[in-house]
């Protein structure tokens, strides 16, 4: 359960970052949100060491609380920014261009098994 859990916050976080970000920066901006996803292993790990050695129920606690908190606030206060506010066409670029882009990325992804869009 607990893994279900910590993997439907990664991707809606992952989900969320790459439709904010423009191409340029969606592969940075989502390397740093799995890269936090990753770390916070070692974080609790750490903490469970040398704060809760012994008392596994406390840190099982401190363990859901710690990472059912910030998914919570993230659901009430965190919306992607929609992307075609932020786009802008570069210099010497048409603006029907940066909308052909645009158009582009926003095409929902083939199912391979049934090739209908999702």
């Amino acid at each position: 359960m607990t893994g279900a859990g910590g993997n439907a916050g990664l991707a809606s976080a992952v989900n969320s970052t790459s439709k904010t970000f423009p191409d340029k920066a969606r592969g940075s901006a989502t390397g740093v949100v799995i890269s936090g996803f990753g770390l916070s292993a070692f974080l609790f790990s750490t903490v469970s060491r040398v704060k809760f050695a012994g008392n596994p129920s406390s840190f099982l606690r401190l363990l859901s609380l710690g990472t059912a908190i910030p998914m919570i606030a993230g659901f009430c206060f965190i919306r992607p920014i929609p992307l075609s506010q932020s786009v802008a066409p570069e210099e010497g670029q048409h603006s029907s261009m940066v909308a052909e882009e645009h158009a582009r990325e926003q095409t929902p992804l083939l199912d391979a098994h049934e090739g209908v869009p999702k």
